[in-house]
Parts: structure tokens; sequence; C-alpha cells
């Protein structure tokens, strides 16, 4: 499994995307509990030419088999999770 973090413009598309393991690869899914806390440090490089604005920061989780994304926090399937935004502004 997969961690994915993007970083959205206010039109909806992805201007930078970090995939990252989400457990060593010797953890089989079946280890997970269903109440478990599991941390994954993600850094996500913000491009140098991004243009100012507010940006959406949405994680997701995806079986690296299919590249399906797994419902979060009652989230739809097809969706990824805002977990906050962030501003740039001109230099």
């Amino acid at each position: 499994y997969q961690a994915r973090a993007v970083l959205v413009d206010k039109n909806g598309q992805i201007v930078s995307r970090d995939d990252e393991p989400v457990l060593s690869p010797y953890v089989l899914f079946d280890a997970w509990q269903s109440d478990g806390i599991y941390m994954v440090t993600h850094f996500l490089t913000i491009p140098n030419n991004l243009p100012p604005g507010k940006y959406s920061v949405e994680l997701g989780v995806y079986s690296s088999k299919d590249d399906v994304l797994i419902a979060l926090n009652g989230q739809r399937i097809d969706r990824l999770l805002p977990i906050g935004t962030i501003e740039v502004s001109s230099p």
C-alpha cells in the first residue's frame, strides 16, 4: 500500500504529487488493525514556479497493485482527503 500526498490548485488540478509506502513491504494488509494508528511522514515538494494563490493539501491511500484509492474517514473512494491549505504569495 502507498500513501499519496498532493497539492491541488483552485481548478482541481494536481500541481505536485508524492507517493510513498505506508508500511514496510514486509507488513501485509492483514496485519493492520481496524482501530490502529499508522504514522507516515510525507515530504511534498512545492514547485518554485507555482503561481500565487491558495492550494489544498490532500492525502490518500491506495493499493500499489491497482492504484485504486481506499476510502478514508467517510470520503468517497475516488477522492483524496483534504487536510489543509497553503497560500503561496509573490516574492
